[in-house]
């Protein structure tokens, strides 16, 4: 009988203790029978549910599930179970509103082994699963704008040695997905003239008096051979061992600039061939006015043949502008020059294949086919409603290699009488023109219309795919 006492008793101490700790739990725990009926409802599930535990007991447990929810299959998920079990699910308060809950359900038995009741512990998941859906958010923003940029994010263990690199990474290094990665190996990867440049600002980065930063730009060689350039910028952490500030992590991100790169030494070109054009082009715009000066008889007479000459020039160059700079279509260069006097159908007319000359061959051909309209326009064909002009072109071989040949032919127009002096406009004709291109002229002053060819060696011609 004493046993029997004591026995009881303990078991009574154990039930005061047992119900002390759920009341003051913060976590809502409530027991149900085997058929779902709620037996016991304490503090905690009166906050989190809404219901008093008057109101609570006694009812199925349904009125905690979500309409959509398979009641009785939830049932047997939570209470078919002879030993404790966790899930995690949605249940409604009782205004209606939805929460997430982390349930945890353990069987209650009878002294003879028996179930009498499950004891449900249950917990409000709601903010940690928005806080992880935000956080799930913001990683997928960050790994999109990662990857719509091509930044490469890089963390360095300096402790174990270990490198961790995003996709992007990867690829910028081109490594292969799984292919081995260090700090040594991708140190490996710099191009050896950066190389020491690097270890030094590597070195200031981890230097506690520092502020941890680095930002540089080298280049690196891929496996394939290939350089690609790239701009780092990181900040290294540092972490005390014993009485010494040691680096204990890098985090960076890294871009490949080799297109900007590239860009800027594009610019560079073409601000170094500016300059020489522009010398160039003065050069030629001084020795048309020193010529021009010569010839003119008056101050008019010099402003109208070097504006027209100047305009001649900027034809071209027009061209040549449009193409940037790298070649001009002999066809258009013909018909932009001759368009301020004649048009193409009337009085000319043009044949020939599409050819495409390099700029100094379209800067002197340009001046060329100017003076010989003007002068057309002044004393040839082009002086007479019946005269017409025929300009045709086309690439021949012979024994010099292939050439472009080019023929001025006028015809029906007034009498051909070869000039008593040579001006400026006969010698870009005949040796400016030769000269630049190293090219072979001929000029005929025949009586029924003058003719000027040249022959043009292919070195001066853009061969298209």
């Amino acid at each position: 009988m004493h046993c029997i006492v004591v026995t009881d008793l303990t078991h009574q101490e154990l039930r005061l203790r047992h119900d002390a700790i759920v009341t003051a739990s913060a976590d809502a725990i409530y027991s149900v029978t085997p058929k779902g009926i709620i037996a016991t409802w304490n503090a905690a599930a009166e906050r989190l549910y809404g219901y008093p535990a008057q109101e609570a007991i006694g009812q199925n447990i349904r009125i905690i599930f979500p309409p959509e929810l398979d009641a009785p299959a939830e049932l047997v998920a939570l209470l078919g179970q002879d030993c404790s079990t966790s899930r995690e699910g949605v249940r409604l308060t009782k205004s209606g509103g939805r929460i997430d809950v982390s349930l945890s359900v353990a069987p209650i038995r009878s002294p003879e082994g028996d179930i009498e009741t499950f004891a449900i512990f249950a917990r409000d998941t709601t903010e940690r699963k928005k806080t992880d859906e935000a956080l799930r958010v913001s990683e997928e923003r960050l790994r999109q704008a990662t990857r719509v940029a091509n930044l490469g994010i890089f963390d360095t263990n300096h402790r174990t040695g270990e490198l961790t690199c995003s996709p992007q990474l990867r690829a910028i290094l081109g490594l292969a997905e799984g292919e081995p990665i260090s700090p040594e190996t991708a140190l490996g990867l710099i191009a050896p003239e950066d190389r020491a440049a690097l270890k030094e600002n590597i070195a200031r980065a981890q230097d506690p008096a520092g502020d941890g930063l680095l930002d540089s730009e080298h280049r690196i060689r891929r496996g394939s051979g290939e350089v690609r350039w790239l701009s780092v910028r990181s900040r290294t952490f540092l972490g005390r061992e014993g009485a010494d500030l040691r680096p204990t992590r890098t985090v960076g991100a890294v871009l490949d600039i080799t297109q900007l790169k590239e860009s800027e030494a594009h610019i560079q070109f073409l601000l170094r061939e500016m300059s020489h054009r522009s010398k160039n082009l003065l050069s030629v715009i001084q020795a048309i006015v020193k010529q021009t000066a010569r010839s003119a008889a008056t101050a008019d007479d010099l402003y109208a043949s070097l504006a027209q000459r100047l305009h001649g020039l900027a034809v071209s160059h027009d061209l040549l502008v449009n193409q940037d700079w790298s070649r001009a279509a002999l066809g258009d260069l013909v018909r932009q020059q001759l368009s301020p006097f004649v048009e193409p159908g009337r009085q000319l007319t043009l044949e020939g294949p599409a050819v495409f000359l390099k700029p100094v061959a379209v800067e002197n051909i340009g001046l060329a086919l100017n003076e010989l309209a003007t002068n057309a326009m002044k004393y040839g064909a082009l002086s007479s409603p019946t005269g017409k002009v025929a300009v045709a072109w086309a690439l021949d071989e012979d024994g010099d290699g292939q050439k472009l040949r080019l023929r001025w032919q006028e015809h029906d127009g007034p009498p051909v009488t070869s000039p008593n002096r040579k001006g400026f406009g006969h010698t870009i004709l005949e040796n400016v023109v030769v000269r630049s291109l190293d090219a072979k002229a001929e000029i005929d002053f025949a009586p029924d219309g003058f003719r000027w060819l040249l022959d043009v060696p292919a070195t001066h011609l853009v061969r298209m795919p």
